[in-house]
């Protein structure tokens, strides 16, 4: 025998401190589109069958529906045209020339003697249309609504649910439009008026341009576009058709069906064009070649290579030549040009000349590239590679003996004084390409801040073109001598001028520049420095550490040393027993901060620590913090400690689960844990208990046809059962050999917390919940 089962979602339980919040989630189906028929784009909605109708729905202050909700039809004839038709008594409707529908409300809500409930009434027209399930359709009208006092205004069919809302005293106007994909067969509309129980006076309401049609064909148009962004399913590699304004015109598309879309389809057309946006952005349009060269020796002189996106197309123009026309088509639409050459799928492509023909020194060649609509253009100027290559000259100081650098070989080197434009200097070069010209000793030194130049012309008298120009550079950096700042916690840093004194240059003070280069952190109290640095025109820097001490009013301070402490309190059971272990314990609960100022160097190890009536017991003791002539004192309070947790679950979970003909036990998803932190002076026994504040139950009201169960072994290993409920505590750990420090209780092996659930007592798609009580106790 075939079991139908139906889908339920249990419940999940959050535990806030000593308590949880339970959520639930509800499953959902997805129905495929059929691609075939497409039927064309006519209004589903047929004006003239609509039918009267009214609802009465009965609403309370503690209930938002007693009753359910009613729609009845006052009879089989049709809403007329022309002439308005009562319906129930409580107003009338007629049907517009424009296929329209209007209404008139006198009749409004009614109230229960003696009672907050509220019998809500309101008069409309239906009507049933059939669809086709999976198919996706747009659902739209315009209304206007004016009251006197106050009015009710809903939209309602079976597929898309109510909306609607209430409206005072004013004129309302309307223009909806809903995509949706068909649940089933067929959608029931009603569209309606009411007024409030307050006034009865009239009101008006009016709905035209109703339109139901199908657009199935239009979001498979969509997703069958999206797919042909790319040149198969894999999705990696664009058509050379794919553009931009391709892919915005998709996604405007995009944008107004994507409400209507199931999981699967959003997820194929937003997956689809996200990856075609990105692979387009992915294209640089960057593009490189070798240098080209007018020496017959090299292949730059007769080859163009380079290297640009992956298949890019590419022409060749040039001022000096004529390149074949070219045959290849980009496929971008409205794009007419033919492309001589593409890229591989690297971005690698090369073009050679014919055979015995080379570029010129001087000739312009223009690269013009598109690719999936993106276009580039770049020119290339072919150089002269005859004379020689532009010589160095390396850097000159004002200590300097020589000229140096590199040129081509057995070339000669002239030295020229920018200014004048006059050879000063001139030698040769060696075999490797290197010159040294002496500088004589009545030209020393060098004048700073002057520039040089230098020129190589080759054995054919070919001149280099003037290498980089090279200044004389001040090698000497200012001087200047730090000022120690003792500042109090809070306060702000001196302006940087106030740092430091007897600033000197010997290019002149005027063009040092003073900056903050290490802003100290002064947040905190002890010793740090500044850094400054001082730079002259040369650019030459001095760099200067400056001392910073910060103090607060723990603070203790003389010329040599500082010393920082707070008073803290702490159970005594934390207080531990060697001398080594009782000296680190004050030093972090103090959080003691010593400085040796005359070095800047922490002085916590050369602190002597007073501790002559300091016990471990609860109290209040002060301690004496000695470093040099300093001293600190410190209070110190020993509380009794306290016994508290120290980690609960943020959450008890039991997931989604489904209905069955029979009682399951089901685990939690994860596995319980709880921490204890015992650091009571003197301990004894504590026990974990567990309760629950109120039944398993949802929102609204319905409790759970199961129980949690705690369950653990006893001395022979068998299990034992104990309800966890609202009505009394249940114990799940007792620790009968106190001590200090963490416990940790896992439900895992000999301990477990599970759910179980009776059949024929639990609401499908419902969220149970409950919240959960931990208490610790002491006690024997």
């Amino acid at each position: 025998m075939k079991k139908n089962y139906k889908n339920f979602i249990l419940f999940t339980v959050t535990v806030i401190g000593l308590a949880g919040i339970v959520q639930l989630t509800k499953n959902s189906t997805q129905q495929p589109i059929k691609a075939e028929p497409l039927p064309k784009k006519n209004n589903l909605i047929l004006t003239d069958k609509w039918n009267p109708a009214y609802s009465e729905r009965i609403y309370s202050s503690s209930n938002t529906i007693i009753g359910p909700d009613t729609l009845k039809i006052t009879n089989n004839e049709f809403l007329p045209t022309g002439t308005s038709k009562s319906i129930n008594g409580w107003g009338t409707g007629v049907r517009s020339d424009t296929g329209g529908l209007f209404f008139y409300s006198t009749v409004g809500d009614a109230n229960f003697p003696g009672t907050s409930v509220v019998k809500a009434r309101q008069i409309g027209a239906t009507q049933k249309v059939d669809l086709v399930t999976g198919r996706y359709y747009q659902y739209s009208f315009q209304g206007n609504f004016v009251y006197s006092s106050g009015g009710w205004v809903h939209f309602y069919t079976d597929q898309l649910g109510l909306w609607g809302s209430y409206y005072p005293e004013r004129n309302v106007n309307f223009n909806i439009s809903k995509n949706f994909k068909s649940k089933a067969d067929s959608m029931t509309v009603f569209f309606s008026l009411g007024l409030d129980n307050v006034a009865y006076k009239p009101a008006t309401g009016r709905y035209e341009n109703i339109q139901l049609i199908d657009i199935t064909g239009d979001v498979l148009d969509l997703i069958s576009e999206v797919d042909e962004l790319f040149t198969d399913a894999s999705r990696t590699q664009l058509k050379y058709s794919t553009t931009q304004q391709k892919i915005d015109a998709l996604k405007k598309d995009f944008s107004a069906y994507k409400s209507a879309l199931d999981k699967s389809d959003y997820d194929r057309v937003n997956s689809g064009l996200t990856l075609a946006q990105t692979l387009l952005d992915k294209i640089k349009m960057n593009l490189s070649i070798v240098p080209l060269e007018n020496n017959p020796d090299n292949e730059p002189s007769y080859i163009i290579s380079g290297k640009t996106d992956p298949y890019t197309f590419l022409s060749l123009v040039s001022d000096n030549r004529s390149f074949p026309a070219g045959t290849l088509s980009s496929e971008v639409e409205g794009d007419q040009k033919k492309y001589l050459l593409q890229a591989d799928k690297n971005g690698n492509f090369n073009y050679q000349l014919p055979k015995g023909s080379y570029f010129k020194t001087g000739e312009v060649v223009t690269i013009v590239s598109m690719l999936n609509g993106k276009t580039a253009q770049f020119k290339f100027t072919v150089k002269d590679t005859v004379p020689p290559n532009q010589p160095t000259l390396d850097k000159l100081k004002d200590v300097s003996t020589t000229f140096s650098g590199s040129a081509e070989k057995d070339s000669t080197v002239k030295v020229y004084e920018e200014s004048s434009k006059n050879v000063v200097f001139s030698g040769r070069t060696d075999t490797q390409g290197r010159y040294t010209i002496t500088i004589p000793e009545a030209k020393r030194t060098l004048k700073p801040y002057t520039n040089y130049y230098v020129t190589a012309t080759d054995q054919a008298g070919n001149v280099s073109e003037a290498s980089a120009k090279q200044m004389v550079a001040d090698t000497l950096p200012p001087t200047a001598e730090p000022v120690k700042q003792i500042l109090n916690l809070g306060s702000t840093l001196p302006e940087v001028n106030k740092l430091i004194t007897k600033i000197s240059d010997n290019a002149g003070v005027n063009d040092v520049t003073i900056q903050l280069t290490k802003e100290p952190d002064i947040s905190n109290v002890g010793y740090v420095s500044a850094e400054v640095t001082l730079t002259d025109k040369a650019n030459n820097k001095t760099v200067l550490a400056v001392p910073i001490v910060i103090k607060d009013n723990q603070t203790v301070i003389d010329e040599n040393y500082l010393v920082n402490a707070q008073d803290f309190t702490v159970p005594a059971s934390a207080y531990p027993d060697t001398n080594a272990e009782k000296r680190a314990f004050l030093i972090k609960h103090s959080k003691l901060k010593a400085w040796d100022l005359t070095t800047g160097k922490d002085a916590i190890d050369q602190v002597r620590i007073n501790v002559p009536t300091l016990q471990k017991k609860p109290g209040t003791y002060t301690i004496g913090m000695l470093l040099g002539n300093l001293r600190k004192d410190v209070t110190v309070t020993f509380t009794n400690g306290e016994l508290a947790f120290d980690q609960l679950p943020n959450e008890l979970s039991f997931g989604t689960q489904t209905i069955r003909a029979k009682k399951q036990v089901i685990k939690p998803e994860e596995t319980v844990k709880i921490s204890v932190n015992d650091s009571r002076f003197s301990t004894s026994n504590w026990r974990l208990t567990t309760q629950l504040d109120r039944p398993i139950s949802t929102d609204e009201g319905d409790k759970l046809g199961g129980e949690l169960i705690f369950q653990e072994k006893d001395s022979d290993g068998k299990w034992i059962e104990k309800v966890i409920n609202e009505q009394s505590t249940t114990e799940v750990y007792t620790n009968s050999s106190a001590e200090l420090g963490n416990t940790t209780i896992d439900f895992l092996e000999d301990k477990k917390i599970t759910l179980a659930v009776f059949p024929g007592s639990i609401y499908s798609n419902r969220y149970y919940s409950t919240k959960i009580i931990w208490t610790l106790e002491v006690g024997p």
